[in-house]
């Protein structure tokens, strides 16, 4: 049976032998020690895994508890290696961006916040509709959906000011982005350090949420938005 590696992540630790869950399809977890890091794996018995819940969760478990003790390089789902020379390979190659990621996540956690608001923007526009009885009135009705929805983002910008301002002295970095469509109109993700995180959440939960919008916040995650490393599913 042709055997491929499955990769989770790169932490910072030499010192790990062994661990008390499995991975994806429950496959032993492995450790691949380079440096001063180690790659962790599983062998599975397909070169392309299914999208899965299932799997999905299972790949995640295995990185909440690599965070629990160590610095993490989450890799994407499904990130499979071809065989065990490639394992050295990827290491030989990517080494100083490792390296590197390492030097800008040590300590951290990811944060996610995202602001959803009570009503598709668009809805509002649509209950006052103007017949579409010729181009002019179509040209119209589509200016107001604009407008409405520039105005109403800028109305939800202010009230969100204060939330941004709490929690801005923990952030070490961040990635922020407004939608004018659907009901998340604010996705954000921030990097801050471990011990911060019950403090991250205190800031943004003691702030009163707005009638028309409601913050949710997440995590911690791995520093999915935060580390660059070119992965590629085939060496």
């Amino acid at each position: 049976m042709i055997e491929y590696y499955y990769i989770y992540a790169v932490i910072n630790k030499l010192d790990v032998n062994s661990f008390d869950i499995g991975g994806v399809k429950e496959a032993q977890l492995l450790v691949y020690k380079y440096k001063d890091y180690s790659l962790i794996y599983s062998l599975i018995d397909t070169r392309k895994l299914e999208t899965e819940y299932k799997y999905l969760m299972q790949h995640e478990e295995v990185l909440e508890m690599l965070m629990e003790k160590s610095d993490v390089i989450p890799f994407s789902f499904s990130t499979i290696l071809l065989s065990e020379a490639s394992l050295e390979k990827f290491c030989n190659k990517y080494n100083d961006k490792i390296l590197s990621n390492f030097e800008n996540i040590s300590g951290t956690v990811e944060m996610g916040v995202k602001i959803l608001i009570s009503k598709n923007i668009s809805d509002e526009c649509k209950e006052n509709d103007i017949e579409e009885s010729n181009g002019y009135s179509y040209m119209i009705k589509k200016f107001k959906e604009f407008t409405n929805k520039k105005n109403k983002i800028e109305e939800i910008k202010q009230k969100i000011y204060p939330i941004e301002n709490s929690i801005y002295k923990l952030v070490i970095k961040d990635k922020k982005k407004y939608n004018e469509n659907g009901k998340i109109i604010f996705n954000g993700a921030y990097l801050i350090e471990k011990e911060n995180m019950d403090l991250f959440r205190e800031c943004i939960n003691n702030l009163e949420h707005g009638e028309d919008f409601e913050v949710m916040v997440s995590g911690p995650w791995p520093p999915y938005s935060f580390v660059s490393l070119d992965e590629r599913r085939e060496y």
